[in-house]
This record gives C-alpha cells, structure tokens and sequence, in this order.
C-alpha cells in the first residue's frame, strides 16, 4: 500500500506505506523513546510477517538519503474486526495531527466485512483518549491493571470502538 496524507493545517503532506524490516531501526528509535513499555524487535517482526497491516507515515518534505519515519501503525484484522495494536507518532511529529491523518486513513480503509474498530489506551493517556474521541471512538470497557507501569504498579487499559457499519 502506498498513499500521500494531506495535512491541511500545515499544508504538509506525508507518505504511507507498508513497513519493512529495513524499517525496524527507524521504528525501534522511536518506540524506545515514546513508548512507556517498548515493543521489541521480535514482536513487530512477528507483526511484519504475519497478517497484519504494518504501515509507516513519512515526512516526504525531509531532505535526506533516508526517510525520516514520523509515525507508524500496526492492525490486525479477524472475522469483522480490526485492532489497533500500536500507534506512534515520533516525539518530533507530534501535536501536528498526524496521529489523526493516520487514524483515519487506518478507519477508512477496511473493506466493508469489518464492522468494528477497537483499541486499547492507558487511562493515564490523555491525549490519545482526546484524539480517540475526536476521531469518534467509544469507552466500551475496562481491562483492569492491564499495562505495567513504571512504578511496579499496573494501570487499567480502556478499550475503545468505533462503529465502522453506518
């Protein structure tokens, strides 16, 4: 897959397209720096490998002999539902709504078997559950102290849907 995002605030356009394993270092440097608990190299090479869809965003205004990976996301898909399963924006891309580009491309793109769009969010994690809700997901459960959290303490996981069936 390959699609140009058009960010209209900024007139900024991004690129999106499949992730490969020649992605992983790039993914891997953000994810240890914005990610409270880090994926790890062997969990998003079982991602790249199996089913799932496994996109990077790139800032396609970067002037450099490698793209500069802004952001990344990784769906599975079973039945007539699709997970996200990680979404990252790196630290230098964030708060220009790219998480929300990539948000709703991911929504927009299912063919019509999949009805329903679920995530998981730390309840600590205020500004994804804004940009949930903003992109019209619902709380439509608690798993209680599901992510470990630094202070050896586990916090609750808030699981979000969107109806993708209207």
């Amino acid at each position: 897959m390959m699609a140009e995002l058009h960010n209209s605030r900024n007139d900024q356009r991004y690129l999106l397209r499949d992730m490969s394993e020649s992605d992983l270092d790039a993914v891997l440097a953000i994810e240890n720096v914005d990610q409270l608990h880090p994926w790890s190299r062997p969990s998003f090479l079982s991602s790249i490998h199996s089913s799932h869809q496994c996109y990077i965003v790139e800032d396609n205004k970067q002037h450099t002999s490698q793209p500069c990976v802004a952001a990344y996301a990784i769906v599975s898909t079973a039945a007539d539902e699709a997970e996200l399963l990680n979404i990252t924006v790196s630290s230098h891309y964030q708060r220009q709504g790219i998480g929300g580009l990539l948000l709703q491309h991911l929504s927009e793109s299912f063919d019509e078997s999949i009805t329903t769009f679920f995530l998981e969010v730390r309840r600590s994690n205020l500004s994804a559950i804004a940009l949930y809700d903003t992109h019209y997901f619902n709380e439509v459960g608690v798993r209680t102290h599901y992510y470990p959290s630094d202070n050896g303490c586990r916090e609750d996981a808030i699981i979000m849907a969107l109806s993708l069936s209207l």
